[in-house]
């Protein structure tokens, strides 16, 4: 980071002093910290100037805001991607100010296409084979255990009932790709075993119930896209409580469920949901586009989320589709900074007209994309529709 301090004479400690100016950069914009010393009295104001690097002309920025330890901050907005810029943080204090500049060049995209290997997946594919298209892997783990920077993963359409933790990192030149081969790559999160069963035992008002084992989950619905009202208990379940009509409970051993028109699960398809995380990218530099993910959630002590970024920086979540799931579309968790999450579509098909009070502080309470993780996330472009909450950014910086 280059600096260049020029100040004013200090009078007492009523006048400002800027010491160090700190610029972070994204795509678009430069966000900046300007630590001081002095203004005791608190009148000081104070803006940012700007110009790209090597002209001339000086350009006005937005004013920055006063924040905590010492320190003014704002940002510089309209840039382009990829360019030399400098700014000029500039205190106006009738004590007496000063100004500091710094120089910083904006963040460039991911490279666009893999530059190396393609890894085959496909739902009738076998982990032992090559993992070439004509012998493609089964599933996205095995694909995973042998990728290196630049490679790429592609799936064939069909419907995959996997997970995904991210076991290497790819690099800035290089990411790891994670793509569909065609329209039609779908990652679900519920468990075969209770897509289709005979099973379902009529237990009156509409109840229907079946054996059970886990006991939390927070998504369960009836062809896909019929999302069921979790319910506490059999009883809130069978008096409609909170005003649905509609529902789950998981008691005694058995999931019950009670479908809008209340027929019989037996002649639907029933997603449950078995995994709490659908892709969990716990390593840096990794480019998803083109997917669904649905039906994943079970409980909220790890984050439930269909694409959750846990941890490292530089990843880019693009134009996939993600819907019906309990906690988080896109999850950023603190710790990983620095991504890209643009393009998607997330929505949910009931949530967003079932009473205010039958969601808020219930596991219904879902967002679209949630960033609670470190400076540069830039989230843009995307489309959420239907969940509780649409953006959340109220930890860390957004």
């Amino acid at each position: 980071m280059l600096f260049v301090l020029v100040g004013t004479p200090a009078w007492a400690q009523n006048s400002s002093k800027p010491v160090s100016l700190e610029l972070y950069p994204t795509f678009y914009a430069l966000g900046a910290r300007l630590a001081y010393t002095g203004d005791v009295n608190a009148n000081a104001t104070a803006h940012l100037e700007w110009r790209v690097q090597g002209t001339a002309t000086w350009k006005q920025g937005v004013a920055m805001t006063r924040i905590t330890n010492s320190r003014w901050a704002g940002s510089v907005f309209w840039l382009k991607p990829d360019s030399p810029y400098e700014v000029r943080a500039v205190i106006d204090d009738p004590d007496g100010g000063g100004s500091v500049m710094g120089a910083q060049r904006t963040r460039k995209g991911l490279p666009a296409t893999p530059s190396s290997r393609v890894w085959w997946v496909a739902t009738t594919g076998n982990d032992a084979n090559a993992g070439t298209k004509s012998a493609p892997f089964a599933t996205l783990q095995g694909a995973a255990g042998r990728v290196q920077p630049g490679d790429e993963i592609r799936l064939k359409p069909g419907i995959y009932y996997q997970t995904l933790d991210t076991p290497v990192a790819g690099t800035a030149a290089a990411p790891i790709h994670l793509t569909a081969d065609a329209p039609g790559v779908r990652i679900d999160g519920s468990d075969p075993a209770y897509l289709h069963r005979t099973d379902w035992r009529s237990d009156g008002g509409g109840i229907y119930s079946v054996a059970y084992t886990p006991t939390a989950n927070r998504v369960v619905c009836a062809d896909s896209l019929q999302r069921l009202y979790k319910q506490l208990s059999l009883a809130a379940l069978q008096t409609n409580a909170n005003a649905m009509t509609q529902g789950f409970a998981i008691e005694g051993g058995r999931l019950s469920v009670k479908l809008e028109d209340g027929s019989s699960p037996n002649g639907h398809t029933m997603h449950v949901a078995r995994y709490n995380v659908g892709l969990l990218i716990d390593q840096s530099y990794w480019h998803v586009s083109g997917l669904e993910l649905r039906h994943f959630g079970t409980t909220s002590a790890s984050g439930a989320s269909a694409i959750q970024l846990a941890s490292g920086h530089g990843s880019w979540i693009a134009n996939n589709y993600l819907h019906t799931f309990g906690g988080r579309g896109v999850f950023i968790r603190l710790g990983s900074y620095d991504n890209l999450v643009e393009g998607n579509t997330v929505r949910d098909f009931r949530v967003g007209v079932w009473p205010w009070d039958a969601t808020k502080s219930h596991d219904e309470e879902i967002t679209g994309i949630s960033n609670r993780g470190g400076r540069g996330n830039v989230i843009r472009a995307n489309a959420v529709n239907g969940t509780f909450d649409g953006l959340d950014a109220n930890v860390g910086d957004a």
